[in-house]
């Protein structure tokens, strides 16, 4: 298991505590997915942290939500297509906010990370024909295939 992973793991299993409690819950198949994503999102709005130079920007395309993060100075002709993790049932644009950001500060490229369909409400394929959709606007917005660079991690990672 890689170290975010590991991370992540622990992050379930001792959420009690970051809410306050004593008492830790049991997750198992009667735990409601939209309960652990809710929790999960708090979780990670606790943890963000802003870095400097970084901005957040909702992009203008309409069939999900995406967001822009932005590093004053980048280059406008190239971009980091970002998939967020979370095993395709959790995560979205706004919990790797923090992920993202440090990695566009330290490559010094905007990035766009999206929402893609999460399981079990939407089983594959759909999430990879998000990830097609949106990288087809990047090309209809502009930008040529030789500058969108492809990251993501855990389940995101899967999908380049």
């Amino acid at each position: 298991m890689s170290l975010r992973g590991k991370i992540f793991h622990a992050m379930l299993k001792y959420r009690h505590l970051l809410k306050g409690q004593l008492r830790s819950e049991i997750i198992d198949k009667n735990t409601s997915i939209e309960k652990l994503r809710r929790e999960t999102d708090e979780m990670a709005e606790k943890l963000l942290k802003k870095i400097d130079g970084i901005t957040f920007r909702q992009s203008e395309f309409k069939d999900f939500y995406s967001e822009w993060v932005e590093l004053k100075g980048a280059p406008q002709d190239k971009v980091l297509l970002y998939f967020h993790g979370g095993g395709f049932v959790m995560g979205n644009a706004k919990s790797h906010r923090n992920i993202v950001g440090n990695i566009v500060k330290y490559l010094g490229v905007n990035a766009l990370v999206f929402d893609y369909r999460l399981a079990p409400e939407n089983p594959a394929p759909a999430a990879v024909y998000d990830s097609v959709s949106i990288y087809k606007w990047l090309h209809e917005e502009g930008y040529k295939a030789e500058n969108i660079a492809f990251a993501g991690d855990s389940a995101g990672g899967g999908f380049y």
